[in-house]
């Protein structure tokens, strides 16, 4: 059956504190709202000092209006900015990019590991692997690839960029051979505020296994991934409604191989 939330993925707003803003976005999105569950993911424009000579802290809103998960062993300020979700066969993992991700690292590994979904997502804000100029998650790709990798996370969703990306790497081992399929990564945009791409940046990915499949700018998105059985289907739509990519994977639960269909 097809999963009923909503991931959004971080900068639901522009200036963190800013009360208005997020009455317009509860407003925008207030049907979404009411019928599916959301899964919002903190960004940077989350994070702003609420007064002059204070350090920047966490929307004083996101707690008090989002009921989330509270993962005890992190420290209190990632708690309900860092947690998981099961759905029916799927596990959502949500990380807060913006701070502390080295402390994620373990939480990550321990949501993967013992993960008995059929399907694992991760999203949190930054690009792991950005189409953007000017931008650069090393750190993602040093430390939480690896764990998507050998732990065969099915989609990465990441936003920030203000672009559109999609892309993915395939799985090699010594023991197996290849598969052709290992982890899909999404880069999107879904505001007016646009950005260029670094296509000799996105070249650059292939030393590290990445395979770019569809890029864009200038264009506004929302995606919608639907889950039947063994086959998971993701397609990106214009802000007018237009179909403008597609992927399917299609994967074996008893050897855990997929394939990508575009």
């Amino acid at each position: 059956p097809d999963a009923s939330f909503a991931v959004h993925a971080g900068d639901l707003i522009n200036l963190a504190h800013r009360d208005h803003e997020w009455a317009e976005w509860f407003k925008a999105g207030g049907f979404l709202h009411s019928q599916w569950t959301a899964i919002p993911v903190a960004g940077n424009h989350e994070f702003m000092p609420p007064g002059k000579g204070i350090p920047r802290k966490l929307s004083i809103q996101w707690r008090p209006q989002f009921t989330l998960p509270v993962v005890d062993h992190l420290d209190a300020s990632l708690h309900e900015t860092v947690y998981t979700v099961d759905y029916q066969d799927i596990r959502i993992i949500v990380l807060n990019s913006n701070e502390k991700q080295e402390q994620q690292t373990k939480y990550l590994e321990s949501q993967l590991k013992n993960c008995s979904a059929k399907w694992k997502i991760v999203t949190c804000h930054h690009s792991v692997f950005s189409p953007a100029k000017g931008r650069d998650f090393k750190f993602a790709r040093q430390n939480w690839k690896p764990l998507f990798d050998k732990y065969e996370v099915d989609l990465v969703l990441n936003g920030h960029d203000h672009t559109y990306a999609r892309g993915h790497v395939p799985t090699r081992t010594s023991e197996e051979g290849s598969k052709e399929l290992g982890t899909i990564y999404v880069t999107s945009v879904s505001g007016p505020k646009q950005y260029g791409l670094d296509k000799k940046q996105i070249e650059a990915y292939k030393s590290q296994g990445y395979h770019s499949d569809k890029t864009a700018e200038q264009t506004q998105f929302f995606q919608v991934i639907t889950i039947e059985g063994d086959t998971l289907s993701y397609v990106a739509y214009t802000v007018l409604g237009d179909e403008y990519d597609r992927a399917t994977i299609k994967k074996n639960f008893t050897t855990g191989e997929k394939s990508l269909i575009d």
